[in-house]
């Protein structure tokens, strides 16, 4: 069983059994008791019916892993948004505000640290996205000024 993984293959499985474990009674193909006894085919069928439950449940664990370390990353960037935010609130970022002026600022930060391990361009692009976004905020606010004066 421990020998099993969801890439085995019959003939794998087979050639990795010991004689002992071949002379098991589950693999014997026939005995004084015909009825007793699977045929190959159908042990085949068996085993290919459990690498298949190893494959599924290999999917699901990675499927698992995928969903964690993409919340993860949800989380990392959100707290770089929300320290983006707090420099804003500051003063520090304005929408005129380019990414190099602002890059050394932010270069310490563990939230700054985090989002460049996702890519080395992810914490500039966000930043980019962060004014792109303030300055089309404006932009709609400023019209609708326009409109009430």
């Amino acid at each position: 069983e421990g020998k099993l993984t969801f890439a085995s293959t019959w003939s794998t499985f087979l050639s990795s059994l010991t004689p002992a474990e071949l002379a098991d009674p589950r693999f014997a193909i026939n005995g004084p008791n015909p009825q007793q006894y699977m045929s190959d085919s159908d042990r085949q069928l068996y085993f290919s019916d459990h690498v298949i439950e190893l494959q599924n449940a290999e999917d699901e664990k990675r499927r698992r892993i995928r969903d964690a370390r993409r919340r993860a990353e949800k989380a990392q960037r959100d707290a770089f948004r929300e320290r983006l935010v707090e420099l804003a609130k500051g003063g520090l970022i304005t929408p005129e505000t380019r990414w190099r002026g602002i890059e050394e600022r932010v270069s310490g930060d563990k939230s700054f640290e985090q989002v460049q391990a996702q890519g080395r361009e992810v914490a500039r692009e966000m930043f980019e996205d962060f004014v792109y976004d303030w300055k089309e905020e404006y932009r709609r606010d400023k019209i609708t000024l326009v409109r009430v004066w």
